[in-house]
């Protein structure tokens, strides 16, 4: 699964609530995998990056031996390489980012869903009570409908 399929998964369905609670703990492995992935790819490009600049301060140098330090590392960001290399550690703190903040909402409903079951087993939330409200809205409306005529 994707990062996309996964963020689609946040939502409750209170007719679902056994199947939601009995998938969520692969959901939240799914994405603690991810989001351990994700973090790795931008170990490794962080080091990437660091390479690159060595390469393009090693150019410089040979380029002109008596150019300052100072001057090097202002002109490190003009190098086209380097500029990649940014480019994608920068990508890859946002995708880092993103699926460890998907971890965190996933526990969150994990959480949400034990309380919700609890709600439910006291009697303080019916399952089906959603499913009659929304029959009730649709009734109301095909009332309207029907006046404006």
């Amino acid at each position: 699964m994707d990062y996309d399929e996964l963020k689609k998964k946040l939502s409750i369905d209170l007719l679902r609530l056994d199947q939601e609670m009995t998938e969520l703990p692969f959901l939240v492995q799914e994405a603690a995998e991810m989001s351990s992935e994700t973090f790795n790819e931008l170990q490794k490009a962080d080091v990437e990056l660091d390479i690159e600049k060595a390469s393009a301060a090693a150019r410089m140098r040979e380029e002109d031996p008596k150019t300052s330090e100072a001057r090097i590392a202002s002109c490190l960001i003009l190098d086209p390489q380097v500029q990649e290399a940014t480019k994608k550690l920068n990508e890859l703190k946002y995708l880092s980012k993103l699926s460890s903040d998907l971890v965190t909402n996933l526990r969150d409903k994990s959480r949400l869903l034990g309380k919700i079951a609890d709600l439910t087993i006291a009697g303080y939330i019916s399952p089906n009570g959603r499913k009659a409200f929304d029959e009730e809205a649709r009734e109301r409306a095909t009332q309207r409908s029907k006046v404006g005529r």
